[in-house]
């Protein structure tokens, strides 16, 4: 998992190493940063968020970071499942683990999170966020993997359903949910557009 910092550059965690290796912008060589800066996201503001040492932080001009709230509640305190889905147009972060039923969302300004719970059994599968909506990929392991899409309105607090996929996770379908640079949602299966999510 690679991460770009505001000041142009980058890291990426190579497996095994505690801590991250650093390419300055218009750099040659890696060297060790001695941190363990990961999963960077960039607010629709342009203000730019990680994981660092176990706290979700904000990352100043010159790369220095500013802690936001703990990932305490997460995966004990050091988030490796943890990820970033996006930031909504309030500049709440919205995050998930993958195979748990909630959405959590944070507000920077507090540090504060509220959780957002998918209904029955389902669980997430991928989450992304766009400026207005955050579209939730989910699976029901009591139906043989059976994938729904669901909307969560900027703000709200119960998630809709959107759509229902035919494909599953065990008949080897990738399915990924993103968010392009104009804010607009997208559900890409078996390598093709499927479905845009209007802002």
């Amino acid at each position: 998992v690679g991460a770009g910092t505001p000041n142009g550059a980058y890291h990426i965690q190579p497996f095994g190493l505690a801590t991250t290796l650093m390419l300055f912008r218009d750099g040659e060589a890696w060297f060790d940063s001695m941190r363990t800066l990961d999963r960077t996201q960039r607010a629709p503001d342009g203000a730019i968020y990680a994981i660092e040492n176990g706290d979700v932080v904000k990352l100043g001009a010159d790369d220095a970071a500013t802690i936001v709230a703990s990932c305490a509640e997460f995966a004990g305190g050091v988030c490796p499942d943890l990820e970033f889905a996006g930031v909504d147009g309030a500049g709440h972060v919205h995050m998930a683990i993958k195979g748990l039923p909630d959405l959590h969302v944070l507000d920077p300004s507090t540090g504060g999170y509220r959780d957002v719970a998918l209904p029955g059994g389902l669980v997430i599968e991928a989450v992304a966020t766009g400026p207005l909506n955050t579209l939730v990929l989910a699976n029901d392991p009591a139906r043989n993997d059976a994938r729904s899409l669901w909307l969560l309105p900027d703000g709200g607090d119960q998630l809709l359903r959107f759509a229902s996929l035919l494909s599953s996770p065990s008949q080897f379908s990738p399915v990924r949910v993103l968010t392009d640079h104009a804010g607009t949602l997208h559900v890409i299966e078996n390598g093709k557009l499927s479905r845009v999510v209007p802002l």
